[in-house]
């Protein structure tokens, strides 16, 4: 909400997500809700956005894990994982964790992958639009999503 209120009052201003994610839940919850996420497992990142991201990530005091992939960033701290977080790890089914498990292997260790999310008036319509469904489904089937 607080972004669908930033976007509003900066209507054509750009405004950005930048998070640097240490677990495949993190990243499964942004793809699952918001059709533009970058790096994402569906497409190449466009190059402006590849820029900014780096450009974003390197004004915080993380370093790069290595120089093949600056988009890995050495947070030095990793999630504890829930047993409804670990299932979704296990499940192999999700094309986003197993882009997220790909791009930072080293998610364990505290490693982080750097992901971009444009807030723009469709990325939220999408998001919340999604919410609106998963609340009506839970609603008709009395069943919780995975995650």
């Amino acid at each position: 909400m607080q972004a669908l209120v930033e976007k509003v009052r900066h209507p054509f201003t750009p405004i950005y997500y930048l998070g640097t994610l240490v677990h495949p839940s993190g990243c499964h919850l942004f793809c699952k809700y918001f059709p533009q996420v970058f790096p994402s497992a569906s497409g190449a990142t466009p190059s402006g956005m590849q820029n900014l991201a780096r450009t974003l990530a390197d004004s915080f005091p993380d370093p790069p894990v290595s120089k093949s992939d600056p988009l890995i960033r050495d947070v030095g701290w990793s999630t504890i994982e829930t047993a409804q977080e670990h299932r979704l790890v296990q499940r192999g089914d999700q094309t986003d964790v197993a882009h997220f498990r790909s791009r930072n292997p080293g998610d364990t260790a505290g490693h982080g992958l750097v992901v971009v999310v444009p807030i723009t008036f469709f990325n939220i319509l999408a998001a919340l639009l999604a919410r609106l469904y998963e609340i009506a489904s839970m609603a008709v089937t009395g069943r919780q999503p995975d995650l």
